[in-house]
């Protein structure tokens, strides 16, 4: 669980794929729960410059804000399985 962060100025350029994603929050595999979060600023070379969630990651959000994060590749959020939210902002 991550609660009560603001995770600011992250940066991914390299992962074992080649593929940089998550400047933010990187989750592969996994079920976090994110809550009152603020998640801004971040870059990724790759894919989701504020959060990637992959390979069967399963995320719950409750009241966090995504806000000004830049990825190179695609979208600043980036997941591949489900997300289950509740007052997330973009």
């Amino acid at each position: 669980m991550i609660t009560g962060f603001t995770i600011q100025n992250g940066f991914s350029d390299f992962d074992n794929t080649g593929e940089k994603p998550g400047g933010g929050i990187y989750f592969f595999n996994a079920s976090p729960m994110i809550t009152d979060c603020i998640i801004k600023e971040n870059y990724a070379y790759g894919d989701g410059g504020g959060i990637t969630l992959l390979d069967g990651s399963n995320a719950v959000c409750s009241n966090i804000e995504i806000i000004n994060n830049i990825a190179k590749g695609n979208d600043s959020l980036v997941w591949d399985q489900g997300i289950e939210e509740t007052v997330v902002v973009f």
